[in-house]
C-alpha cells in the first residue's frame, strides 16, 4: 500500500508534477500509468516511481488527472493497484481581449478585465512608456485613466495584468494603443501682406491627418466669413493701417482622433502714405521738401524720380525726404512725380507723390505800344504761363499825365501828351502764379503820340443841294503847322482837295443825308481828330449849265436859272471867293487870272444849287452824275479823242462836242458805251463834251485840242 498521499496537492497548468511514491512495505517496485485525460493536452504516459512531468490544462477549470500506481512486492508476485489523484489547475487568463480599441491621447482609457476561470483575482501595472507623459501606475481589476501621447505617432502602452486563481498566477499583457492628438506642424502664426494670397498648406507629423478650417468675419478685413478644407488659399484685404489678426480655426482628424488649433494669421496692411500725395505746388528753382509719413508704424520710405522734360534735373533716387532743388525751364506748370516705395512688416507698396512746379511767369511780347494822346490806352497782358497774374506801375514821365499809376491785370487809362511830338512812358510789370512771384520785372514802353485839336468846318454850301450837285466848297478857318488834314464824305464824293487840304470840293450824286468830314493828324503819327457837317441832298436833279469865256466875259450858257452868282476858287488852296455884285448870267472880266483863279458860276434853279466851273481844278477830268460815268481820252488830243461811258449806264445816249462859245460842233450816238470824234481840223483850244441819256444831259467834261 502507498503510504504517500493519494491526493497530493494540486499543481498549476504547466508546472512540474513531482510525486515520490512510498510504501510501508518493503521492498516495493512502483510503476504507474496515466491515461489520456480530457482537458489535459499531455498524451497518455507510463512510468515508474516519480512521474515528474509537466501537465498542461487546456481548460479554464481544474482537471483531475488520475495516476494508477501498481505496487509489486519484491519478487513474490504480489502487487496492488492504487490511484493517485492530482488536480491540475488551469492557467488563469483574461478573456476580455488583450488589444482593446485604441484610445485618443487625453481621452479616458477604460478597461474591465474578465477571466473564464472562477475565483480569479486580477491586478495590473503600467510601467514608464516612451512617448507617454504619464508616470507608471498600477491597480486592481479595471483600468480607468487618461494617457497623454506626446508624440505625433500612435504609442502602444503595455498593461501587465496578473491573474491569480487556485494558487496559480499568470500575467497577460493588454496592449493599448494611444493615438496622438493630431497637431499642425506648420506655423501657427503666419503672416501675409494685404490683398496677397494666404497660401497655407497645413501639415502634421501625424500621418493620415485631414484638415478643415473656418474663419469668422474680422473687423477691418473686408472678406466675409469663410470655411473650407486643406489650404485656405485666399487673399484677405486689410483696410486699416495696422496689422489685423484673422483666426483660422483648423480641425485636424487622424486615427479617429480630432483636434482644433488656431492659426493666427497676421494680415499686414499695405503701407500707405498718410502725407499728401499732392503737396502744395512749389515755385521754380525752389527746394521740394517732403516728409513722408504713414499710419502704419515702422514704415520705411524710398523714392525714385525719373527725368522729367522741362525740369532741369537728372533722374535720381533716395530715401525719406527728397529735399531737391527743382528748376522749371518751361513757361507752364510741370508736374513732377516721385514714386515712393513704402515698406512695413515685410510688405511694400508704391505711390506717386506729384508736386506741381510752377514756372517763372514771363510777359509775352510785344513790349512796345503806342496810343494817341487823349485816347484810352488798352493793354491786355499775356503770358505763355496759364493762370499768371499781373501787377504794374507807371512811374512819372515828362509831358505825360496823369503823372503816375499802378494796378493789376490789364491797362485801361487815358494818357495825355502836352507836346506836338511823341513822348514815351513805361509800364513796369511783375508777374506771379499762385504764390510764386517773378523777382524780375518787365517793361512795356508806350509811345504817346500827339493828337491835334479838331478843326471846325467854317466853309460849307449855303443853298439847297440836289442830287447831282457838284463841286461844293468845304473848308476850315486856319491851318496849324505840323497838322495834316484829310477830307472824306458819306453819300458824297470828295472831288479834289486844295493845297494843305484846307479846302475841298465835294460832289453829291444821290439824294439823302450826306456827311462831310475833315480829319486832323499830326505829322502822320496816326492820331486823328475829326469834325463833320451834315448836308441834306434833295431828290430833284441839279442842272449842269456850261460856262464859257468869250469877248472878255464869262457866260453861263443856261438862261433859265432863278439866280446867278459868280466867283472863283484859289487855284492852289481852293479857297472860295464870291464876286460881289456879279449876279447876272454873264460876268465881265477882260483880264482874268486863269493861272491862280478857278472861275465859276453858282446857279439856283428851283431848290437846286449848282456850281459850274469855267476852268476846272487840276485833277478833275470826269463828271459823275448818279450812276453815269464818262471818260474822255486822250486828253489833250491831236486827231481823235474817244468817249467811254460806264457800262452800268443804260438808255439811249448821245454825245455832243461844243466850243467855248456854246456852238455844237459835232454829235455822235453812243454804241456799246463808246463814241469817237475827229478833231484834227479844229483849232487848238478848250472844248466841251456833253453826254445825254434819253434827251437829258447827264455828264459833261472838257478836253484840250493841241
Amino acid at each position: 500500500m502507498l503510504s504517500s498521499s493519494l491526493n497530493p496537492g494540486a499543481v498549476c497548468d504547466g508546472d512540474l508534477f513531482s510525486y515520490i511514491p512510498t510504501s510501508a512495505t518493503s521492498p516495493v517496485v512502483f510503476t504507474w500509468n496515466r491515461n489520456l485525460v480530457a482537458g489535459i493536452s499531455n498524451t497518455a504516459a507510463t512510468g515508474s516511481n516519480n512521474p515528474n512531468e509537466n501537465l498542461h490544462n487546456t481548460t479554464t477549470s481544474p482537471v483531475v488527472v488520475p495516476y494508477i500506481y501498481r505496487l509489486d512486492y519484491g519478487t513474490s508476485g504480489c502487487f496492488n493497484y492504487q490511484t493517485v489523484i492530482v488536480t491540475v489547475n488551469p492557467t488563469p487568463r483574461l478573456n476580455s481581449g488583450l488589444t482593446p480599441a485604441a484610445t485618443c491621447s487625453g481621452q479616458l482609457f477604460s478597461y474591465g478585465p474578465t477571466s473564464l476561470t472562477t475565483g480569479t483575482s486580477i491586478s495590473w501595472s503600467r510601467g514608464l512608456t516612451t512617448g507617454i507623459s504619464d508616470l507608471p501606475n498600477s491597480g486592481f481589476d479595471s483600468v480607468n485613466e487618461r494617457l497623454t501621447n506626446t508624440t505625433p505617432n500612435p504609442v502602444t502602452v503595455d498593461y501587465a495584468y496578473t491573474i491569480i486563481a487556485n494558487g496559480c498566477s499568470h500575467t497577460d499583457h493588454v496592449m493599448e494603443v494611444i493615438n496622438p492628438t493630431p497637431r499642425l506642424s506648420t506655423t501657427l502664426t503666419p503672416s501675409v501682406c494685404d490683398s496677397t494670397v494666404f497660401n497655407y498648406p497645413p501639415a502634421s507629423l501625424t500621418s493620415g491627418t485631414t484638415f478643415s478650417w473656418t474663419r469668422a468675419a474680422v473687423a477691418s478685413i473686408t472678406n466675409p466669413a469663410a470655411s473650407g478644407s486643406g489650404n485656405p488659399n485666399e487673399a484677405l484685404v486689410n483696410t486699416s493701417p495696422a496689422p489685423v489678426t484673422a483666426i483660422y480655426v483648423f480641425s485636424l482628424t487622424a486615427n479617429g482622433c480630432s483636434n482644433t488649433q488656431n492659426v493666427n494669421l497676421t494680415v499686414n496692411p499695405k503701407p500707405m502714405l498718410s502725407s499728401s500725395l499732392t503737396p502744395p505746388a512749389i515755385c521754380d528753382s525752389t527746394v521740394f521738401n517732403y516728409n513722408p509719413s504713414s499710419l502704419t508704424a515702422g514704415s520705411a520710405y524710398s523714392w525714385y524720380r525719373p527725368y522729367i522734360p522741362g525740369i532741369y534735373a537728372v533722374a535720381s533716387s533716395g530715401t525719406g525726404n527728397p529735399n531737391q532743388l527743382l528748376i522749371n525751364s518751361t513757361y507752364v506748370v510741370v508736374n513732377v512725380a516721385y514714386t515712393y516705395t513704402i515698406t512695413a512688416n515685410g510688405c511694400s507698396n508704391t505711390q506717386n507723390v506729384v508736386v506741381a512746379v510752377n514756372p517763372t511767369p514771363k510777359l509775352n511780347p510785344p513790349f512796345t505800344a503806342s496810343v494817341c494822346s487823349g485816347y484810352p490806352f488798352h493793354y491786355t497782358p499775356a503770358s505763355y504761363t496759364p493762370g499768371a497774374s499781373f501787377s504794374w506801375n507807371r512811374p512819372a514821365a515828362s509831358h505825360v499825365t496823369p503823372p503816375t499809376a499802378f494796378s493789376t491785370g490789364g491797362i485801361n487809362e487815358t494818357l495825355m501828351n502836352d507836346q506836338l511830338v511823341p513822348v514815351t512812358t513805361q509800364y513796369v510789370y511783375r508777374l506771379s502764379i499762385g504764390s510764386c512771384i517773378n523777382l524780375y520785372t518787365q517793361t512795356v514802353i508806350v509811345t504817346v503820340n500827339p493828337t491835334p485839336v479838331a478843326s471846325n468846318i467854317t466853309t460849307s454850301p449855303a443853298g439847297n443841294l440836289c442830287a447831282g450837285t457838284e463841286f461844293m466848297n468845304f473848308g476850315i478857318a486856319n491851318l496849324v503847322p505840323g497838322v495834316q488834314y484829310h477830307w472824306t464824305a458819306t453819300n458824297g464824293t470828295v472831288a479834289v482837295s486844295g493845297h494843305n487840304n484846307q479846302f475841298a470840293l465835294v460832289t453829291f450824286n444821290a439824294p439823302g443825308t450826306a456827311v462831310v468830314t475833315v480829319t486832323s493828324n499830326v505829322n502822320d503819327f496816326g492820331c486823328k481828330m475829326s469834325n463833320s457837317v451834315t448836308v441834306n441832298v434833295g431828290s430833284n436833279n441839279a442842272q449842269h449849265p456850261d460856262v464859257i469865256y468869250f469877248n472878255g466875259q464869262f457866260i453861263c450858257l443856261q438862261n433859265d436859272n432863278d439866280s446867278y452868282q459868280w466867283g472863283y476858287d484859289d487855284a492852289s488852296t481852293l479857297a472860295p471867293h464870291t464876286l460881289a455884285g456879279e449876279i447876272d448870267q454873264n460876268y465881265n472880266n477882260s483880264n482874268p487870272d486863269f493861272n491862280n483863279k478857278l472861275y465859276w458860276c453858282m446857279t439856283m434853279k428851283g431848290d437846286c444849287a449848282q456850281k459850274s466851273y469855267y476852268n476846272m481844278p487840276t485833277g478833275i477830268t470826269n463828271v459823275n452824275m448818279g450812276e453815269s460815268s464818262m471818260k474822255v481820252y486822250p486828253n489833250p488830243a491831236n486827231e481823235i479823242f474817244n468817249v467811254e461811258i460806264n457800262s452800268s449806264v443804260t438808255g439811249n445816249m448821245h454825245v455832243e462836242m461844243i466850243n467855248m462859245v456854246g456852238q455844237k460842233l459835232d454829235a455822235q450816238n453812243v454804241i456799246n458805251h463808246k463814241a469817237k470824234f475827229s478833231v484834227g481840223s479844229l483849232p487848238a483850244g478848250m472844248y466841251l463834251v456833253d453826254c445825254y441819256r434819253d434827251g437829258i444831259k447827264v455828264a459833261s467834261s472838257k478836253f484840250v485840242k493841241n
